[in-house]
Order: C-alpha cells, then sequence, then structure tokens
C-alpha cells in the first residue's frame, strides 16, 4: 500500500528542521491519499500494481492520524479489485486503523471493490460529522452480470450520517439518508443492477439543490419510455440539473430550477421534451446549455421565449449519423432563424432572453459551408453589446471549415467589439486540435 508522500506535510516535513517542526501542526495531517499504488487508468486500471513500498506502510499511517490529533480527516483510497487478491489482510488491517477514527470523518473518497464496502460496515452509526462522501465501485463488469437485483451488495455504511449532505457514486449501490441530501452525483449503469433510480432520488431528496445523473447504456438502446400518465416528480428545491437523458424532463416538474444542462444524448433530440418540462415546471432558468443531434421540436426561439431570465447559454451540435449530417443546410437555417430572433431593433429591450450575458456554440462535425455565420451574426451581437459578456462558437471537425459570409467588415466589426471588451471567439479545430481561424 502506498502513502502520497509528494504533497502537503509529508513533504514539507523533509525539507529541513525548522519546517519539520512547522510541519507538525494537526491541521496539516489531515488530508492524505492511500492507494494501491496504481497510476493513471480510468475506473478500471489495468496497470501493474506497486504493492507494499513501505515496509509498514500501517504504522506510518498510525504516525499520521496521531499528529492530527483531533482535528476533521479528508482522506482517498483507492484499491482496485486485483489488488485485493492476496493482500486482503492487509488492506483490512488498514481499513481498521481508518475505521478507528471514523466520528472524525469529515470527508471521504473511495475507490474499492463492493466486498471492502460491506467490510466498512462496521462504522454505520459511528460516523457523526461525515459531509461528503464520494464512493466508486471497482468491481469487474463479470462480477455485474450476475448480480441479481435483490442480491446485488447493497453497502450500508454510510445510512446513519446526520450531516452527510454531497455524495457522489458510481457502480454501487449505497443505503443513505436521502431526505438530508443536497447535492448528489451519479452515473447510472444500465447493466449495473441500480435500485436506486434518478427519479426516486429526485422525489425523495427533499433538499437538493444540485443533481447529475450520467445514464450509461441507455441513450443508444432503449432509454425511458415517456408514460404521460403518470404523475410528475415534484422537488421545490433542486435548483441545478445535469442530465444527459432528455427523456427525464417528462417526469419531472422542478419550479425552482436555475441551472439545466443536457449532456451527450446520442442520437435523441431533446428539445421536444425542453418546451413542455418549461410549461410544467414554471422555472425561472438563468442558465441552459444542451447538445443535440437533429435540432428537430419546437423552434428554438419558442423555448427562449419561456425562459426571460436566462443570461448563460449554450447550444452543441455533434452526431454520429451520416444522414443528420447531411442535413446540414437546414440546421443552418434554423441557428440563422435563432441569430435572427436575438437581434435587438432600435435599441429598444428585445422579447427574447434580454438579459442573455454568455452564449456559446459547439459543433464536433465537419461542416463545408457554415452560413449563419455572417452579418446577422455580426449585428445581433452589436445590438447586444450592453449585455453581452462572451460570444463563442467553435467547431472540431477532421477538416476545414468554412465561413463563406464572414466578410472582411464583418472582421474589422467583431474586431472593435472586441476592444471594447465583448468576449468574442470563432474558431474552427483540426482533427489533432490546431487552430484554423
Amino acid at each position: 500500500m502506498v502513502l502520497d508522500f509528494t504533497q502537503g506535510a509529508w513533504a514539507a516535513s523533509r525539507v529541513c528542521r525548522s519546517w519539520r517542526s512547522a510541519s507538525r501542526h494537526p491541521h496539516l495531517w489531515t488530508n492524505f491519499r492511500i492507494t494501491s499504488g496504481c497510476t493513471g487508468g480510468g475506473s478500471f486500471s489495468h496497470r501493474r500494481p506497486t504493492f507494499i513500498r513501505y515496509k509498514n506502510p500501517i504504522a506510518i499511517l498510525q504516525t499520521a492520524l496521531r499528529y492530527s490529533e483531533s482535528c476533521k480527516l479528508d482522506w482517498h483510497v483507492e484499491i482496485r479489485f486485483d489488488d485485493c487478491i492476496g493482500n486482503r489482510r492487509r488492506i483490512h488491517s488498514l481499513l481498521d486503523v481508518l475505521m478507528s477514527h471514523s466520528e472524525r470523518w469529515a470527508c471521504v473518497s473511495l475507490t474499492i471493490p463492493s466486498e471492502l464496502g460491506k467490510y466498512l460496515e462496521r462504522v454505520r452509526g459511528k460516523v457523526p460529522e461525515l459531509r461528503r462522501l464520494t464512493f466508486v465501485g471497482c468491481d469487474p463488469e463479470s462480477s455485474w452480470e450476475a448480480w441479481e437485483p435483490d442480491d446485488a451488495p447493497l453497502i450500508r455504511a454510510f445510512a446513519i450520517a446526520p450531516k452527510l449532505r454531497r455524495v457522489s457514486v458510481e457502480n454501487a449501490l449505497l443505503l443513505l439518508t436521502y431526505s438530508r441530501l443536497t447535492s448528489f452525483t451519479a452515473k447510472f449503469n444500465l447493466y449495473f443492477p441500480d435500485v436506486i433510480p434518478p427519479l426516486f432520488v429526485i422525489k425523495h431528496c427533499v433538499r437538493l439543490r444540485y443533481m447529475e445523473a450520467n445514464i450509461v447504456g441507455r441513450i443508444n438502446h432503449h432509454h425511458f419510455e415517456v408514460d404521460t400518465t403518470k404523475p410528475s416528480v415534484l422537488n421545490t428545491s433542486l435548483k441545478h440539473l445535469t442530465i444527459n437523458d432528455p427523456a427525464l424532463l417528462a417526469y419531472l416538474s422542478l419550479p425552482a430550477l436555475l441551472s439545466l444542462d443536457i449532456g451527450d444524448i446520442g442520437r435523441l433530440s431533446c428539445l421536444s421534451f425542453i418546451t413542455p418540462f418549461l410549461d410544467i415546471s414554471q422555472c425561472s432558468l438563468t442558465r441552459l446549455y444542451f447538445r443535440d443531434s437533429a435540432f428537430s421540436g419546437a423552434p428554438l426561439a419558442d423555448i427562449l421565449s419561456l425562459v426571460p431570465g436566462l443570461t448563460d447559454l449554450g447550444i452543441g451540435f455533434h452526431t454520429d449519423s451520416d444522414a443528420i449530417a447531411r442535413q446540414l443546410g437546414r440546421i443552418d437555417l434554423v441557428l440563422a432563424e435563432l441569430i435572427k430572433s436575438l437581434l435587438v431593433v432600435d435599441g429598444k429591450q428585445h422579447r427574447l432572453v434580454p438579459r442573455l450575458k454568455h452564449f456559446d456554440f459547439m459543433s464536433r462535425i465537419y461542416w463545408a459551408d457554415c452560413q449563419f455565420v455572417g452579418p446577422a451574426l455580426v449585428n445581433m451581437l452589436h445590438s447586444r453589446k450592453r449585455t453581452m459578456l462572451r460570444a463563442s462558437f467553435r467547431w472540431a471537425a477532421p477538416r476545414v471549415v468554412r465561413f463563406p459570409n464572414l466578410s472582411h467588415a464583418c472582421f474589422v466589426a467583431l474586431h472593435k467589439m472586441k476592444e471594447k471588451g465583448l468576449d468574442i471567439t470563432i474558431c474552427a479545430l483540426d482533427h489533432v486540435g490546431g487552430s484554423v481561424l
């Protein structure tokens, strides 16, 4: 097992005698990492572990905990599934040391197999100061197939944590007191038997303010079937929602929502879900970011008319479908209509998003001739010069993207606006990230 000696008090204590003396302050020994020696990789690393770099890591850990005295602890443990083979006794001994100080845990980050999560259940009811928890299960995917929803490993170690407010979980089943949470981030894997779906979390976390749900496996297969006969899940406290399956919006009513971010959605079109959601929720969005692959459904201007207080707007367009890529002419017209609808005429306050400050557009497909970037875009930005702070238009494509309507006069006008404080970017990138424009 490896303790990270490259940061904090570990490193400071090796500089000189004076620094060693100063580094003995208890608060400097409250933040540390313990890993199995793997570096790099992602949630599942196949690198060869470097075990037992120090002769007695448990004694070193006990020393660090003794230096921290009674201060609250912030620690991270990363133990891969393969690392447990032949080393369970030492790993259990290390966890025993940590669990003996569970009453001081404040922030905990765990990347461990579910069997170690079950081993931690000895601290249930003994984490009175725990405020933040990150739990990543690193069981091999082959074990998921053998689990049924009724016998999947449910980890109860953190079920009784009166101060726990922020949770992030991936590939694991945690029993929690959801009514107290204010922030919940989860990766819901279709192939993992998750018995706690995102709608359950939103419904039962009555104090929830931030929610991020990344659903893996549904987007390109069988995403949620919309059943309009089911009542909407109401949450009156949620303010920031990030999802990657827009069909979730069909089941939600979030009147307090301020920020909505719809991420990578595969081949789904999210516009048809946004409009009814805004009608039902009657929320006052200030930030709306979404990625779409077809721009079918309600016109963009109609959606913006429902969010007059919007200050941040982000639109992304990318797809791996050749059929949709051939519709670029139609999508160009859709964006041109949006630019036209955002134009402020004669200095009067426009009916659409008058407080708009940031406008970002991103495309990840080859766009030979981009028509909507031209005089109309320049005029729209100029008409909003009093409120607009940033406008960004980016393309990441394998070949050069051309802007036939972007004349020299447009460049001059954009340059003048940039000199007066507008953060304006029109950039096309090649496949290796090199700037073309």
